[in-house]
């Protein structure tokens, strides 16, 4: 007659019974079995690191896009934000009645069309931060992708999302340089004055909208690094693991 016993490969002894299985000579499995509640939603080689780089990611990408919409690059007046331009659109503050005011905006694409932007460097930066914005997008996309894969493709969308980051860096960094040599334009002009010149803006001054823009691209700089530390080369063993090791398989033997 053969009975089923649960036995360990590697040395196929039969364990003891369980009246005699005594608590102390039972190992402790402690750090495997039981994960944080997090964790138990994502594979065993995400690591810290990766978690953080990702919330980087989507973060520094909603940040760009934002910068890139607004309207506060260069301010007319210091104390308010609602006379400005970028190098998407221009806003300013219309006064409709003694007690009504309006800010209107027009987008120099709709206004002026592609090839008839009030200013090439702004045309050129709105152009440049907007491919950039785009790679960030798809970067923090292929993070959150690479936090529910197999490690296999992990790698390499961790791999692509990296290079994603490094091109944005890059592309906006020279975008960010370019949109100083517009101040001699005519829109710029009539915003701050006949004293502008390239890199001189007058009596106007730079906005919170630009300044975020170089923040979220200094920030950037971490991300292309961080990837390469997201996920770990040697994976925690973990539940199904050990559902699956040979070693705590069961094996059938005659009795």
């Amino acid at each position: 007659m053969n009975n089923c016993v649960m036995v360990r490969s590697e040395t196929m002894e039969p364990l003891t019974e369980p009246s005699s299985i005594r608590t102390h000579d039972v190992p402790r499995m402690t750090s495997y079995s039981v994960r944080p509640p997090l964790r138990q939603l994502l594979p065993s080689s995400v690591t810290a690191i990766g978690l953080l780089w990702t919330l980087l990611s989507i973060v520094l990408a909603f940040l760009s896009m934002f910068a890139f919409v607004s309207s506060t690059w260069v301010l007319q007046f210091p104390d308010t934000d609602q006379n400005g331009f970028g190098p998407l659109k221009a806003c300013e503050l219309n006064v409709r009645s003694s007690l009504a005011f309006v800010q209107t905006c027009h987008y120099f694409l709709l206004t002026h069309g592609l090839m008839n932007w009030p200013s090439s460097p702004f045309q050129v930066t709105a152009i440049l931060y907007s491919v950039g914005t785009l790679f960030l997008l798809s970067a923090s996309a292929l993070a959150a992708a690479s936090l529910v894969t197999r490690s296999v493709w992990r790698l390499r969308l961790t791999w692509l999302a990296g290079y994603f980051q490094l091109s944005a860096v890059l592309v906006q960094s020279f975008a960010l340089a370019i949109f100083p040599m517009g101040f001699s334009s005519g829109l710029v002009e009539g915003y701050c004055g006949p004293e502008v010149g390239m890199y001189r803006l007058g009596h106007c001054s730079l906005g919170w909208g630009y300044v975020l823009a170089i923040i979220t691209t200094s920030l950037l700089v971490f991300c292309p690094f961080l990837s390469k530390f997201s996920t770990s080369s040697s994976p925690k063993l973990t539940r199904l693991d050990l559902k699956t090791s040979p070693s705590m398989m069961a094996h059938c033997e005659p009795v």
